[in-house]
């Protein structure tokens, strides 16, 4: 099954809208070579399901310029620098002090905030992080060289030990961090699986460490709201609560009781498991007749053009439905799903009877439900 650990960033990156109050200010001095007539944007670093918001820019008109801006702080951030149509982009941290950015057109990864006391320590701390990474990876290619030539296999170990130090490193950073912006950009490295005790003890103790930032006090509500996931699942004999979804014409469809058993079968374009069992539903309508049976694709899809041509050139069967807010959507967000494929089949009341239906036992589990 595939499942997607998702935690994001939230609205209140857009709330940088300005005020008639005093404010601390970041006092950026930037030097971008080769870039010349080149206007610089810096804006919020874009995250899933997040705006970007554009905070300032300038047009470079020399080498040797040195590009001053102050931009007023409502909350550390992680933010960066960039030229549209190149490479170049800086991440930073936007604080309340003096930050030098320094940059190349023609060497863009090379670019950096050289001088800030937030940016320094946490740019260094992820190049040690590159490092760890680096010799990972130099690991994997020698377990791959060695298992052609049937030997190796002893490697793995030390392989995944790297990862999990760097997976460490990444939590222990964000955990003695002072700065909110720094703990909000290693966060987003943090991979926690399904250690989901560890993830919940871990964003609790932001409330201590950080309790006058709004911004990672609604990624604690975001945090704990996914945690429900796991926590509240819908078991057999719950009431399923209505949801209104779009369908391929983008009309409203409302997904309620109707007097008939509905199986709900939850997809995505990208999961190829997902598909068996969409086709062990062309084998079954036509056994069942429509008024004892409705089938309902709902797709976790944030591309909706290219989901409406797979309903339409496959000819999906069933009622085929949308959400392309995917993992941040009415469906995970309302139904606590977590993962695809996944299904549930639905009494005439709309109360749960059966969910995970593999496709070789769907036909069983119907048959079982028709006789109840």
């Amino acid at each position: 099954m595939f499942s997607r650990y998702f935690i994001v960033f939230s609205s209140l990156l857009l709330s940088l809208s300005c005020r008639q109050i005093n404010r601390p200010v970041a006092d950026i001095n930037i030097q971008i070579l080769h870039a010349i007539h080149q206007t610089i944007l810096i804006e919020t670093l874009p995250r899933t399901g997040t705006e970007v918001s554009i905070l300032d820019s300038a047009i470079v008109t020399s080498n040797n310029q040195i590009i001053q801006l102050k931009i007023p702080v409502v909350e550390e951030i992680p933010c960066r620098l960039y030229i549209r149509g190149t490479d170049l982009s800086i991440p930073f941290i936007l604080h309340a002090d003096k930050i030098l950015i320094r940059g190349n057109i023609f060497l863009p990864k090379e670019g950096s905030a050289v001088q800030s006391p937030v940016n320094t320590p946490l740019f260094a701390f992820l190049r040690e992080q590159e490092l760890l990474i680096q010799q990972g990876n130099r690991i994997m290619g020698d377990i791959t060289s060695d298992n052609q030539s049937n030997k190796g296999i002893q490697k793995v170990p030390s392989y995944d030990s790297v990862l999990q130090r760097v997976q460490m490193r990444y939590r222990e950073y964000a955990d003695t961090v002072s700065s909110s912006g720094a703990f909000l950009y290693i966060y987003n490295y943090i991979d926690f699986g399904k250690q989901y005790g560890e993830l919940k003890n871990f964003i609790q103790a932001t409330e201590r460490r950080f309790p006058k930032s709004d911004i990672i006090r609604q990624l604690r509500e975001k945090t704990f709201d996914y945690l429900q996931t796991f926590e509240i699942e819908y078991q057999e004999g719950d009431l399923i609560p209505p949801i209104v979804l779009k369908d391929v014409t983008g009309n409203a469809f409302y997904v309620k009781p109707a007097s008939k058993f509905m199986l709900i079968n939850f997809w995505a374009s990208w999961c190829s498991p997902c598909f068996p069992f969409i086709e062990e539903e062309r084998n079954i309508i036509n056994q069942y007749h429509p008024a004892n049976l409705e089938i309902i694709n709902i797709a976790l899809d944030p591309d909706k053009d290219y989901w409406r041509s797979i309903v339409v050139n496959s000819k999906l069967p069933g009622t085929n439905l949308l959400d392309d807010k995917v993992w941040e959507g009415q469906v995970i967000h309302h139904w606590r799903i977590d993962s695809i494929p996944f299904n549930w089949l639905l009494d005439k009341q709309g109360k749960l009877i059966s969910k995970a239906i593999s496709k070789d036992s769907l036909v069983a589990v119907l048959k079982r439900a028709s006789a109840l």
